[in-house]
């Protein structure tokens, strides 16, 4: 028991040389971390896109090749050739009234051929499959074009501080505690806010050092010489921050 209260003792004093609000800085194994990561999902984006693209070329392909193995007919070849009429054959003449007849005998046939049960048998099933093919078709297309749409991004800075990082939310945020009356609680939630600003800066800095090495060699050294100031210059942001946060006199 002697000893439990020793062990006590130790790490409450420990904890009370310790400051309450200390923020850590940026950390280099979770910025390589998270360089690794994006180089990852970036890399596979890409390969997604090209395979999505392969599949219309070859949904495109096969519909051409399909169409020219197909063989088609001359316009000439569905002409009936019409003999000439020969003066010695007489043409035999009908009334208005046998004509009449004859064409609502047609009518009247055509009609019963498209009601028939057959006819609206094999209609019906023409047209479920005509609007299977289509409605599966606008379907992919839309699918593929959603998909499509997620995987092409422009790939920058910018693009992935407003898609990744929330790092304008944050800074609204820690302005807003900033301005309010309740400065008790709101170290509470502004000590989150700034952790929440170290792993922003972390992934900024992590998307900083994946572009460098997209880079030419000369064009490198001047992203590397960058990436080296901004983490400089954040860690100097986050130590003041820090220090404010453990000073009984708050100034920001």
């Amino acid at each position: 028991m002697k000893y439990v209260h020793i062990f006590l003792s130790s790490l409450i004093l420990s904890s009370s040389c310790l400051p309450a609000y200390a923020i850590s800085p940026l950390n280099q194994k979770k910025i390589d971390q998270h360089a690794a990561a994006i180089e990852k999902k970036v890399t596979r984006d890409y390969y997604l896109r090209a395979a999505l693209v392969g599949i219309v070329a070859a949904r495109v392909a096969y519909g051409f090749v399909t169409w020219m193995n197909t063989p088609h007919q001359q316009i000439a070849e569905n002409l009936i050739p019409v003999p000439k009429p020969d003066a010695s054959i007489e043409v035999p003449k009908i009334t208005w009234s046998e004509w009449a007849d004859k064409k609502k005998v047609a009518w009247v046939t055509w009609g019963k051929y498209v009601v028939s049960k057959e006819n609206v048998t094999n209609k019906a099933i023409d047209l479920g499959k005509f609007a299977c093919n289509s409605g599966f078709q606008m379907g992919m297309g839309f699918v593929m074009e959603g998909v499509y749409g997620k995987l092409n991004y422009p790939n920058t800075l910018r693009w992935y501080i407003c898609s990744h990082v929330p790092y304008t939310a944050t800074l609204k945020v820690v302005r807003e505690m900033l301005t309010s009356d309740q400065s008790d609680y709101n170290k509470q939630l502004l000590q989150e806010a700034c952790n929440r600003l170290v792993l922003d800066g972390e992934k900024i800095c992590g998307y900083m050092t994946y572009k460098t090495k997209q880079l030419d060699i000369e064009e490198q050294q001047i992203a590397e010489r960058t990436t080296r100031h901004f983490v400089t210059y954040y860690n100097e942001f986050l130590q003041r921050l820090s220090d404010q946060l453990v000073s009984d006199v708050v100034d920001y």
